[in-house]
């Protein structure tokens, strides 16, 4: 593998092992699908936009690492229990913004959150 996997990967998986999984419920962010800011990029490259700083992002309000697995677990119709905490149950090297959503102002919209997972599972189907 090239890369570490998703967040979306390592909780569908950790949900097949564990008997309840605790997710961080206090850092809200944008996830995206990494194909859909790649396509987009390469539209930047080769299309005629202002230069500048682009955020590109699935539509959709910010949401909690926890909300959004609250959003891929109902689209799997996946039951595992799960617990909101705070990021100190997972300390990390570098403390993290509590709140860091993005807004895409610049771009035509990418498609919604909802619709990028039904992608990313139809492209990554999650191991039975």
């Amino acid at each position: 593998m090239l890369a570490k996997p998703s967040f979306v990967s390592v909780m569908v998986g950790l949900a097949q092992t564990k008997p309840q999984l605790t997710i961080v419920d206090e850092e809200v962010g944008s996830p995206t699908y990494t194909r859909d800011v790649a396509e987009a990029t390469a539209r930047l490259l080769t299309e005629q936009f202002p230069l500048g700083i682009y955020h590109l992002v699935n539509e959709g309000p910010g949401v909690t690492w926890y909300g959004f697995a609250e959003e891929f677990f109902k689209l799997l119709g996946i039951q595992t229990p799960r617990k909101p905490v705070t990021s100190a149950a997972f300390p990390k090297p570098a403390r993290r913004p509590a709140f860091a959503p993005l807004i895409n102002t610049k771009f035509p919209p990418l498609r919604s959150r909802l619709d990028a997972l039904r992608a990313f599972f139809h492209d990554c189907p999650p191991a039975a």
